[in-house]
């Protein structure tokens, strides 16, 4: 059996291999962009380390800066007592795109900069604001700004991994359906598309009345809390579910799983996330936990009580964890299991399937 501190060695490891680097304020003023975080070094020195936006270095750039707070919470991993950065850039620097493209280089790995870069609208003042309470049931955090970052990274992310992986952008698809899609942290993002039907769907109706307030380019449904739903059958080319399968009984995963396929189209794409590791590190879940989880393979945290108060349902919107063995024995009666993304989405892993022709 493995002891405590290999166990967070592990989950330390995964979470610094995928998730690499956290941002926690950017700030856009008088001509300039300042970003401020923790990025864990994993591989080569400090030294060669580099800090850009849209492909472009930063030209001030403080790091290692000193952190106790990651010290004591990583610490099991070496390298966080020094791991907070500030860095800052003139705007006029910066090539002019729709979105800040941020990336922590190290050791000049390329390809995991482009896995592990963080996106903020370069327009943020036209989106819409949520309150805080909205905010908070999406991502447990009632702020704005991890709101908006979240959501352009997993909305960039996603379609820079179906470019790769598919050679699909998402004006290819004709439906695309986030399950879930709270206050619209990624929905939001969809308004660029012509020719691509987008819809929302969830069980909270206040954060869905928003969001069809706010939306309406988009499509939505309020969900029940078991299926059916009134979605057409064999009608999305791709199905985006963050943080849905994270909060239901394995009951109800089944139901759901079942459901997604019979709405999807075949060969459609249906990207769920799950807590992995990573996020298990970022949450410093006890080795008793992460061993229950492997004995397991399913178990259920506790009640979340975020959306519980909305549906009226005092115990139906849980947090659970469960194992890679599990998503495959069981998830693949209804899907063919492509791979699993670490850390990929909202420091989630993402699981790839694919509905079957």
């Amino acid at each position: 059996m493995k002891s405590d501190n290999e166990i967070y060695r592990e989950i330390a490891g995964a979470c610094a291999a995928s998730i690499c680097w956290m941002i926690d304020s950017i700030v856009i003023l008088d001509g300039e962009l300042k970003i401020e975080g923790w990025a864990i070094l994993s591989e080569g020195a400090f030294d060669d380390v580099v800090f850009a936006v849209n492909g472009t270095k930063f030209s001030r750039i403080n790091y290692p800066l000193r952190s106790p707070d990651l010290a004591e919470h990583f610490y099991y991993f070496n390298n966080t007592e020094n791991a907070r950065f500030s860095c800052q850039i003139e705007i006029e620097k910066i090539p002019n795109r729709q979105y800040y493209c941020l990336e922590f280089i190290q050791n000049n790995n390329q390809a995991k900069a482009a896995r592990t870069s963080w996106w903020y609208s370069t327009h943020q003042v036209v989106l819409p604001r949520f309150e805080s309470e909205r905010i908070g049931r999406v991502i447990g955090s009632n702020t704005n700004f991890n709101f908006e970052l979240g959501g352009a990274t997993l909305y960039n992310r996603i379609e820079l991994y179906l470019q790769n992986k598919f050679a699909i952008r998402y004006a290819d698809l004709s439906a695309i359906l986030d399950w879930g899609c709270g206050a619209g942290r990624l929905l939001r993002h969809f308004d660029q598309l012509s020719g691509t039907e987008v819809y929302g769907a969830d069980i909270d109706h206040d954060n869905l009345e928003s969001c069809i307030e706010e939306f309406p380019f988009a499509k939505f449904s309020l969900l029940p809390l078991r299926p059916p739903t009134n979605l057409p059958e064999q009608y999305f080319d791709l199905i985006i579910g963050i943080s849905v399968c994270t909060h239901l009984s394995e009951e109800n995963q089944f139901l759901w799983l079942e459901e997604l396929n019979r709405i999807s189209k075949p060969g459609a794409l249906v990207l769920l996330s799950v807590q992995g590791d990573a996020q298990s590190a970022l949450y410093r879940e006890s080795a008793s936990l992460i061993r229950e989880r492997d004995s397991k393979g399913f178990v259920v945290k506790g009640v979340n009580p975020e959306i519980n108060g909305i549906i009226g349902k005092s115990d139906y919107y849980l947090d659970v964890i469960q194992t890679r063995e599990n998503i495959l024995t069981n998830w693949r009666r209804h899907f063919e299991v492509i791979e699993f993304l670490d850390g990929f989405a909202a420091n989630q892993d993402l699981v790839v399937l694919r509905k079957r022709n």
